[in-house]
């Protein structure tokens, strides 16, 4: 089986802004899906846990490939790749994102609701954590590991 360096960078990006977009809603879901499982119901228990973790998932999934690709494409062929500049376009792309389908769902006095400012904050971090993942992988494999020299200590005794 092959391996692929990109591909494990992408997922691991992936993971981290599910991680940090959904692991903090969990507050609100795991009492309400501890009630399903009460009344016997495991299976909506289940689904009302893990929700927060698939819909940060799937966000995150579709930012990265509709924002966060293209953006590695211009930046490494324009020679500006630099993590900073992925983590504020994570963050900004974040933030910016819940407000949109939030306003595209209901309408703009949405935004006079502090609820669609826990969600853009929430989609920053998220944006954030998988851009800075990303970043550091993009970084890590532009710059080329330095041949190290490890002396060893028995062969100058010797010599």
């Amino acid at each position: 089986m092959m391996h692929n360096p990109d591909v494990a960078a992408f997922f691991r990006a992936l993971g981290a802004g599910t991680l940090i977009g959904g692991v903090p809603w969990l507050i609100v879901t795991v009492p309400f899906g501890l009630g399903f499982f009460a009344y016997g119901e495991i299976g909506g228990g289940v689904t009302v846990i893990a929700m927060p973790l698939v819909v940060a998932g799937v966000v995150t999934l579709l930012a990265m490939t509709v924002f966060g690709l293209p953006l590695t494409a211009f930046l490494a062929e324009h020679g500006e790749e630099c993590p900073r500049r992925y983590e504020l376009a994570g963050a900004v792309s974040g933030f910016c994102i819940p407000l949109t389908v939030l306003i595209a769902t209901s309408d703009i006095s949405v935004l006079a609701q502090g609820f669609a400012y826990l969600f853009a904050a929430n989609g920053a971090l998220a944006g954030f954590a998988a851009a800075a993942s990303w970043g550091r992988y993009r970084q890590r494999r532009a710059t080329p590991a330095a041949e190290v020299d490890t002396p060893n200590p028995i062969h100058d005794l010797l010599f």
